[in-house]
């Protein structure tokens, strides 16, 4: 004879299990979240950060705070949780920028002031959000300018100093227009190696007499003309030397990166020297120009075009 036998359920069990299965709870196997990119971009670069309507996610999406070449900014968060939620995007541009629009999946606000730099995000779904904001860069300024333009088929405009590895330096034609400076030294057999050449004009700058210098903005054209091995690559910049030694070197490009580009490309900065070096004795101008090198065969060729070298005061 069978019996029948009861199993009692524990009323909070059957509640935590129903609760699990509704709008607003945890449903089994759920493993969709709700993502958000952002990403920056343009010729000028700020930072964007993130916050959300939601207190319960302020701390997720607070890990947002993106910039130009920091790649994709990503937050990611559960709304089965704590539902749906507006994220608020601020767009905050650097000194030297200016905010220009956002895109993709994000909207644009206006903010006080009457601009658009914030932007808001609806997170309604456990899919992926992108956002993207492009900043510009604003050309330098310069108060009282002295402009010194190059002129590459005339040697006499510039004058190569001493020292580094023999290399075809003399002006080339089919520059960006017109003739540009070639540097072409050949590779080390087996090992790395840094070749660079300075370049000086012969004007002298003394600012007892001409006034006193605030910053100099520097511009060139770039290009790299061979093909490039890995960990290969150029630098340069503005070169500023004295009566009787260099003074400074102020790179363009940022530290430990080396431009590769192989079309004409205009880089440009203003430096505010004299953060830097003593500029109140006489001082030249000049550019410089490092190429890297890993051991191999032939040579690295790179070229520069279009200098434009202008003292601010």
């Amino acid at each position: 004879m069978l019996v029948a036998r009861l199993v009692a359920v524990p009323v909070f069990a059957v509640i935590s299990l129903i609760d699990s299965c509704v709008e607003g709870g945890e449903p089994f196997n759920d493993v969709n979240n709700a993502t958000l990119n952002v990403t920056v971009g343009g010729t000028g670069n700020g930072t964007v950060t993130a916050t959300s309507s939601n207190s319960e996610y302020s701390a997720i999406f607070a890990a947002i705070h993106c910039r130009n070449g920091s790649g994709t900014c990503t937050a990611s968060t559960d709304l089965d949780v704590h539902d749906v939620t507006t994220i608020t995007l601020t767009a905050a541009p650097d000194p030297d920028s200016k905010f220009v629009s956002w895109s993709q999946d994000c909207t644009a606000v206006a903010s006080d002031g009457g601009t658009l730099s914030t932007a808001k995000v609806d997170l309604i779904s456990e899919t992926g959000f992108n956002c993207a904001a492009t900043f510009e860069a604003l050309a330098p300024s310069c108060n009282n300018p002295i402009v010194l333009d190059s002129d590459f088929e005339d040697d006499s405009i510039w004058h190569r100093q001493p020292g580094g590895i023999p290399s075809d330096s003399n002006p080339t034609t089919g520059g960006n227009p017109g003739a540009y400076h070639r540097e072409d030294p050949a590779r080390p057999v087996n090992a790395l190696e840094t070749y660079t050449a300075h370049y000086l004009r012969p004007e002298v700058y003394d600012g007892a007499d001409a006034g006193v210098v605030t910053g100099i903005l520097y511009s060139e054209d770039r290009i790299v003309l061979g093909p490039v091995q890995s960990g290969e690559g150029i630098t340069g910049g503005l070169f500023v030397s004295g009566s009787f030694a260099p003074l400074n070197e102020f790179h363009l490009d940022p530290s430990g990166v080396l431009f590769t580009g192989t079309s004409w490309t205009t880089a440009s900065a203003r430096f505010e020297v004299q953060q830097h070096v003593d500029l109140s004795l006489p001082f030249r101008v000049g550019y410089f120009r490092r190429v890297e090198m890993v051991g191999g065969s032939g040579s690295l060729p790179s070229g520069i075009d279009n200098v434009h070298i202008t003292i601010c005061r």
